[in-house]
């Protein structure tokens, strides 16, 4: 079964949308850029070496592990902002962090997710982002990048389908630019998987599995990488600190 996101039809206003362009461009602030979650060790083994096998990679990655991870924890944390239910975000929270079984991208999740947090507030500011970033200071919680989007996605109004679909194609985005320098890829092939990953629908597909799922529904079990998430910290050198 193919699932998708019926975006078509739905107006969004300019500032919403140069607000969406601004936080998704790779030049934005996050720090995600030191970080391949896994990627790294799939490259040394040889396992993601060109095009055809990264766009194979980046497709099971986000149907597979993100989809029903992050992508659900976004849905579920941007209704729970709706209704003013700070409760359900640290409950996400939580469960974000017991499930990323591996420490490097456990810790990357967090610190990304912090410093979204903290740039965020310099662009929008709301009582719900104010009161989780505040938690995190406190060390209440570690604010899971995941969370910390759609905390600025609800933000800037853009609605609970977009900013599930804004963070697949960012994660995919980031990944495609890291394996550029790890490969390496040239910017040309980069573009190439990017494109790959829309026309083969897999961003689309990954945003929409999580479509009427619930907190019951959340978490992935891809073992293969956490076990390549866990070799890295084994790896002789790495360019990437996960």
């Amino acid at each position: 079964m193919v699932h998708s996101i019926p975006l078509e039809g739905i107006p969004i206003p300019e500032t919403r949308l140069l607000s969406l362009w601004q936080v998704c461009d790779s030049f934005f602030p996050t720090g995600g850029y030191i970080h391949s979650y896994g990627l790294e060790t799939y490259i040394q083994r040889g396992l993601v070496r060109d095009e055809v096998s990264l766009t194979e990679f980046l497709s099971t990655y986000l149907i597979r592990a993100v989809a029903r991870s992050e992508g659900l924890a976004i849905r579920l944390a941007y209704r729970a902002i709706r209704e003013d239910d700070l409760e359900v975000l640290i409950q996400l929270d939580e469960v974000l962090d017991a499930q990323k079984l591996a420490r490097e991208p456990r810790e990357a999740s967090a610190k990304v997710g912090r410093q979204f947090l903290n740039t965020g507030k310099l662009l929008c500011v709301t009582p719900a982002l104010e009161a989780f970033l505040a938690l995190v200071r406190e060390g209440k919680v570690q604010g899971h990048k995941a969370l910390s989007f759609a905390l600025v996605g609800h933000g800037f109004d853009w609605g609970e389908d977009i900013t599930v679909l804004a963070f697949m194609y960012i994660t995919a985005n980031g990944m495609v630019t890291n394996a550029v320098r790890a490969v390496p890829l040239g910017q040309t092939t980069a573009q190439s998987v990017l494109q790959n990953l829309r026309t083969n629908g897999s961003v689309a597909r990954a945003a929409g599995m999580s479509s009427g799922l619930k907190i019951k529904d959340l978490g992935a079990v891809v073992p293969a990488l956490d076990i390549r998430a866990m070799q890295h910290e084994q790896l002789y050198s790495t360019l990437f600190a996960s």
